[in-house]
């Protein structure tokens, strides 16, 4: 059980922070269910950035390889890799339907 405190609401109206926490608390629950990961992913993503996604709703860390082992029955690898970045480009990945 999670327990949260709103330090301030940071411009939110009546009682959108609870109703956040509350967001999150549902999706952590959801600890097996990438389904809901690919909600917060573009059409194609890295792996790397899944993990990320995973790890924020989840607020876990995972080593990369045992996640990526983890999210390979759930990806497809395309013929793409990411542009316009400053670092050596990493391969695309979609959802496997």
């Amino acid at each position: 059980n999670s327990t949260y405190q709103i330090v301030g609401d940071g411009g939110l109206a009546f009682d959108h922070a609870k109703i956040i926490a509350a967001a999150f608390r549902t999706m952590r629950s959801m600890k097996d269910e990438y389904d809901l990961v690919f909600r917060f992913l573009p059409e194609k993503f890295t792996l790397s950035s899944m993990q990320k996604t995973y790890e924020i709703i989840h607020n876990i860390s995972e080593q990369p390889a045992n996640f990526r082992r983890k999210a390979a029955n759930y990806v497809v690898e395309t013929d793409e890799y990411e542009d316009c970045i400053g670092h050596r480009p990493a391969k695309l990945y979609e959802r496997k339907l």
